[in-house]
């Protein structure tokens, strides 16, 4: 059995690499059920741990979790008690997660065979997409990401902020990050929107709403600026809100939110940390945002909504690089 963390990450991953690999071997391949069987008679059977109770029943000779970091101890109690045929075998492939999760905790106490690589230990990636993945993550999330090395999650992300005094008034590009508070959540939650100008690479922060307000409320203080376009890294509950936001006349960039916060935050993390964000030393409202930037750690914080803008406002202006595979493969010949 072959499990992702989600059935869009099975489908858009998992079930892709198998079929590019495998497709020589494949005898019968079901579309419906999510299995397929080899030349040799082994039969692969495909699932998501999106409710790892429905892993139960069959059992299994091997098991493979892609991406295991992103699931709970419990897929890993239950896949260990699927395990009744020779040779028991379960394999892990993922991304390291912190210190403080199961995943470090089963291969520190010799149960685990660990085999570590290097994302630049693959020869067919580029050297411009390395280079750009170092220069858009913090140090201690490139060791995670790239080296895969588990690190002590938790502490501080952005460094102390860059100020400035005067901003250039010509050749710049401007845009609008966004966050809500009209989420599921909490009402502690704040909705903010960060405007920002773009030059030489270098983002200022010209200005910061951040207010705990009705979304009509709100709205009629954006306009009040002169805001009505923004960037919002969304998540698909608060597609509703976007749809009131367009309705009343904000334009609205959606970015699909994957990874978690911290993840997310790591491009704007590593600009700041360049020195290549910089706000107003006198704004009355930048001691707000300089003290949640820089307590953020992105496990539990109690305020991360402008970190949220900060994000989006960073997509909006300095978009990061994203390698496109498919053309790397045609271009490299490689289809695994």
């Amino acid at each position: 059995m072959l499990i992702a963390p989600t059935f869009t990450m099975l489908k858009d991953s998992v079930l892709r690499t198998f079929i590019d690999i495998a497709k020589p071997i494949i005898t019968r391949f079901n579309q419906s059920d999510l299995n397929a069987r080899l030349i040799n008679g082994t039969e692969i059977l495909f699932r998501s741990a999106d409710n790892p109770d429905r892993l139960r029943g069959p059992n299994l000779n091997w098991a493979g979790l892609d991406e295991a970091a992103l699931m709970n101890r419990e897929t890993l109690d239950i896949m260990l008690g699927r395990l009744r045929l020779e040779p028991g075998n379960l394999w892990f492939t993922t991304t390291p997660r912190g210190r403080n999760h199961w995943l470090y905790d089963y291969t520190q106490d010799g149960t685990a065979q660990v085999t570590r690589a290097r994302t630049m230990d693959n020869p067919y990636l580029p050297t411009a997409y390395l280079e750009e993945l170092k220069r858009q993550y913090t140090a201690d999330f490139y060791k995670q990401e790239v080296l895969g090395e588990f690190i002590e999650l938790g502490g501080t992300v952005f460094n102390q902020p860059t100020y400035y005094d005067t901003i250039p008034t010509t050749g710049y590009k401007e845009a609008h990050g966004f966050d809500a508070a009209y989420t599921s959540r909490t009402n502690a939650d704040w909705t903010v929107t960060l405007t920002g100008r773009v030059i030489n690479n270098t983002i200022y922060i010209t200005n910061m709403l951040r207010d705990q307000l009705e979304p009509a409320q709100y709205i009629a203080r954006m306009k009040a600026h002169a805001i009505t376009n923004v960037t919002w890294m969304l998540a698909g509950t608060e597609k509703g809100l976007s749809a009131f936001l367009k309705d009343q006349g904000i334009k609205v960039n959606e970015v699909k939110a994957t990874g978690d916060k911290f993840a997310r935050a790591q491009p704007a993390a590593a600009a700041w940390n360049n020195q290549q964000i910089l706000v107003p030393r006198h704004a009355d409202w930048v001691d707000d945002l300089t003290t949640e930037v820089c307590s953020f750690t992105g496990v539990k914080d109690p305020h991360d909504d402008i970190v949220d803008a900060l994000a989006a406002l960073h997509h909006a202006l300095l978009k990061p690089t994203h390698i496109d595979l498919r053309k790397l493969r045609k271009i490299t010949g490689v289809t695994t």
